[in-house]
């Protein structure tokens, strides 16, 4: 087989890896094999050891460690994720796993190539030709990436990005990133040619290695008095999109801007699943947040928005699996219009949160005042009106989120844990004769998380 042999890491049952072996070992392989793993769970070991990077990986449904979480991180680091299935059965399970490609046995040897080749490289660029893609765990990276992302119901996720950015500008050199590929309206907002750079330059600089990529990002930025600098997304996000989908492009571009800047806001779009199947925009919002250092979910105080909002934290927790300590959760437009009383609204947050040992870092006020004033200058709330309630609510939040004097993360800490029921001193405790209870116990426990703080 003349082609390049793209190569690949082999996460098979030793059944399906047998069926497979003729066109993963051997003189007319269509593959190179540079890791094989007997459990799933050895895969983020493997990608870290520096051995030479792989371009995909190849994944069975009877694996018994297969994790969409897992999997998710792995088409962070650039693995295209290629799903190997020896019945129906097996196809419908993989079919709910975020698998780039779904083969069914029995496979030829060019259809494997084929389907296990990231970026569709013509047969004849050789392997030695081909750039090297951006392996390492944030490789590079020396500043923060806070990703923001908001729910389905118009939460203000955009707006408390840009308004974060421009506070966060005063402090340190930051950089709001549009990364809302369902067709972002910044562009409109700045009166701004998207074309001039956006994004997908970016991308293709970053996947390419392009040695003039600091002096490039410089040109693409739009830059407005009272704004951060901004990278605009894509005018026509569905023309760019398969070019954004290629695993690792949007964590090699990220590594790429922090590398430059102390800080990274990026305004993540809300769309990470749907029925059906996950989609290239879903993968290319998914890929940011895992990608991120700290991701701020940004619920509304709406019954609606709130609902959402807990949804979309459920999602971030199990199937993207990022860390709980890397999360960060404020409820915005508090006593806005059709939001809920603020008393129920803080029981209702603490209750939906505490089940996911969780705890709201801020509550952010509805302030109409600099809603108009933004409206007729253009600016981020919270430059528009610097000394209304959202805007002294946000720069809490920033104190709160990093240490004093840099932009990295704080580490979120937790409280003691506390008896469920505190026990009453000897005189008031219940008599013998008024019990066949047994008294909570005084070490039964229970943790609290506490909000974002060091």
């Amino acid at each position: 087989m003349s082609a390049r042999k793209p190569s690949v890491i082999v996460a098979l049952s030793p059944l399906v890896e047998q069926q497979l072996a003729p066109l993963l070992f051997g003189p007319d392989a269509a593959a190179k094999v540079s890791a094989s793993l007997v459990e799933l769970a050895a895969l983020e070991r493997t990608l870290n050891d520096g051995s030479e990077p792989a371009e995909a990986l190849l994944v069975s449904a009877d694996l018994p460690d297969l994790d969409a979480a897992l999997l998710n991180r792995a088409r962070t680091r650039g693995l295209r994720l290629v799903g190997i299935a020896t019945d129906e059965h097996e196809a419908v399970v993989l079919s709910g796993l975020p698998l780039d490609d779904l083969l069914t046995t029995p496979i030829d040897g060019e259809a494997l190539r084929v389907r296990l080749t990231t970026d569709r490289e013509p047969a004849a660029v050789t392997q030695v030709e081909r750039p090297r893609r951006r392996q390492g765990r944030r490789e590079g990276r020396e500043g923060t990436v806070l990703a923001i992302v908001g729910s389905r119901g118009a939460p203000g996720a955009t707006e408390l990005a840009c308004s974060l950015g421009a506070l966060a500008s005063g402090s340190w050199r930051a950089l709001l990133v549009e990364l809302d590929l369902l067709g972002g309206s910044l562009a409109v907002r700045f009166g701004a040619d998207p074309g001039q750079g956006s994004l997908l330059a970016l991308a293709r600089a970053a996947l390419s290695n392009d040695a003039a990529l600091n002096e490039l990002v410089d040109r693409w930025l739009v830059n407005r008095t009272g704004w951060p600098p901004v990278l605009l997304a894509p005018p026509q996000p569905e023309l760019a999109i398969t070019e954004l989908d290629q695993p690792g492009a949007i964590r090699a571009s990220l590594d790429a801007l922090a590398s430059q800047y102390p800080l990274v806001v990026c305004d993540v779009g809300f769309l990470l699943d749907q029925p059906g199947g996950i989609g290239p925009v879903e993968r290319c919002h998914r890929e940011a947040l895992i990608a991120a250092d700290a991701v701020l979910l940004v619920l509304g105080a709406r019954e609606a928005q709130l609902d959402a909002g807990l949804a979309q934290l459920d999602l971030l927790l199990d199937t993207l699996g990022i860390p709980r300590e890397r999360i960060r959760v404020v409820c915005n437009g508090v006593g806005g219009p059709g939001a809920i009383p603020r008393q129920q609204l803080e029981q209702t947050l603490t209750l939906g949160l505490r089940e996911r040992e969780l705890a709201v870092d801020a509550l952010i006020p509805w302030d109409a005042r600099a809603l108009n004033k933004a409206t007729s200058t253009g600016l981020p709330l919270s430059a528009a009106h610097p000394r209304g309630g959202y805007a002294r609510t946000l720069a809490g939040l920033l104190n709160s989120l990093f240490l004093p004097g840099t932009p990295v993360a704080r580490g979120r800490k937790r409280m003691l844990a506390l008896p469920s029921v505190l026990p009453l001193p000897a005189a008031h405790h219940p008599t013998a004769a008024g019990a066949g209870e047994t008294p909570a116990h005084p070490n039964d426990e229970e943790e609290v998380a506490l909000p974002w703080r060091s």
